[in-house]
């Protein structure tokens, strides 16, 4: 389980690191590259990690809660502050990934520019918390 878990960090820190990368220096190649068919291209592997990220907040959520006969420690905190925050940001960027995909840029206003633009850089944040906790962590998650 080790090993998986190491490889699912490394992949969720990767994630993060493309998406960092794109989302900062875009406009450094909007010339040579469509920016939004990068964004489409990354936005499978962004919605696997998000996932995976789910996934690893509510087992650890779940480790602690069973722990009843404890009170709530800084552990139990940064538990539901994971979950709750990937939940959040997993609810804003299917919502408008989805919308892209129906509609595509018809659907791109600049609101929608904007909510993009702050769940991308909340992504990072996300996905490099959650890989960093999956590689320090000896925990079988």
């Amino acid at each position: 389980m080790d090993v998986i878990r190491k490889l699912l960090a490394v992949y969720l820190l990767g994630v993060a690191l493309l998406v960092a990368v794109h989302f900062v220096f875009n406009s450094f190649y909007r010339e040579t590259l469509d920016v939004i068919d990068v964004w489409s291209v990354l936005d499978w592997p962004i919605a696997l990690a998000i996932v995976i990220a789910l996934v690893v907040h509510l087992r650890r959520k779940f480790a602690l809660t069973r722990e009843t006969d404890q009170a709530i420690s800084r552990e139990y905190v940064e538990a539901n502050v994971a979950v709750y925050g990937t939940a959040l940001v997993a609810l804003w960027f299917f919502s408008n990934w989805f919308t892209f995909l129906n509609l595509g840029t018809e659907g791109e206003s600049v609101a929608n520019v904007v909510v993009w633009a702050f769940v991308d850089a909340l992504i990072v944040l996300v996905l490099a918390a959650t890989g960093r906790y999956l590689w320090r962590s000896g925990a079988d998650t």
